[in-house]
């Protein structure tokens, strides 16, 4: 019994250092040698207002390096939930060691040591975690959460709505308690490290600041998924049809959308 607990004390320590490697410090040092990472600020349009964030994930990469960079730290953090969470599923099949290295993972990426507690927001390393759990249900519940971001004109949520629908789907195909109780975890764990983020953005709401869901788009790389469902989305569509009977269309509300994602590394 004592050896099986040092065995899920030395897993959850193990899987919170792998995860507090940052990978988009790494690759920010690697490319802009001697300076300091950066802070991701956004400049709202028409306002004097300024969105910041100090998330340490792709996103701020994308927005420093490009998309190229943005993507390969992107698929660093979810490599490094793979790894150790599939290494601790292949050693013990019969038990859930692999969740618990994934979730402090997850921890580690979001506060890691090495960095102050100062991380990223989680959102490919929880993806990561999930892959290992069910990659088929993984790929399914994301494309999903984009089907349904397009058709309802939330893109700039979609890319968090196939985390959210693992929840009922681990539940429904594995009737596993400890499953649904990982997945519910991963996702506060994803809205807790971002609650910085969802201040200024109720802040800049009441002040009537808030960028519009195109902007949000073009600023976190969805730029042509918005511009699809400008045609092809369920509001746009009922907007043509009114256009076409001669009714005058709806003013377009560009700060209906919670912008919750819009830093997600």
């Amino acid at each position: 019994m004592e050896t099986n607990v040092l065995i899920w004390v030395a897993a959850a320590v193990a899987g919170y250092l792998i995860g507090s490697i940052s990978f988009s410090r790494i690759i920010y040092a690697w490319q802009r040698p001697g300076e300091s990472f950066p802070e991701m600020t956004v400049e709202i349009p028409g306002t004097e207002a300024v969105f910041r964030s100090n998330s340490s994930g792709a996103t701020t990469i994308f927005d420093a390096l490009g998309p190229k960079w943005g993507g390969i730290t992107a698929v660093f953090d979810i490599l490094k939930a793979v790894l150790p969470t599939l290494l601790m599923r292949l050693m013990y099949p019969d038990q859930l060691l692999f969740l618990l290295v994934g979730f402090f993972t997850i921890v580690g990426h979001i506060y890691p040591v090495y960095y102050g507690f100062r991380g990223g927001r989680g959102s490919s390393t929880i993806s990561g975690v999930l892959l290992v759990l069910d990659w088929f249900g993984t790929l399914l519940t994301a494309v999903l959460g984009l089907v349904v971001g397009v058709l309802g004109g939330w893109v700039n949520t979609a890319r968090w709505l196939g985390r959210i629908f693992m929840i009922p789907y681990v539940w429904f195909v594995y009737q596993e308690p400890w499953y649904v109780v990982f997945t519910v975890a991963a996702n506060l764990l994803f809205f807790l490290s971002m609650r910085g983020e969802i201040r200024q953005l109720a802040a800049l709401k009441r002040q009537g600041a808030l960028p519009d869901q195109e902007t949000i788009a073009e600023l976190t790389g969805v730029g042509s998924l918005y511009r699809l469902s400008q045609k092809i989305s369920i509001p746009a569509l009922l907007n043509s049809s009114r256009r076409n009977d001669g009714e005058p269309s709806q003013r377009k509300d560009t700060n209906a959308e919670s912008s919750d994602d819009i830093i997600s590394g």
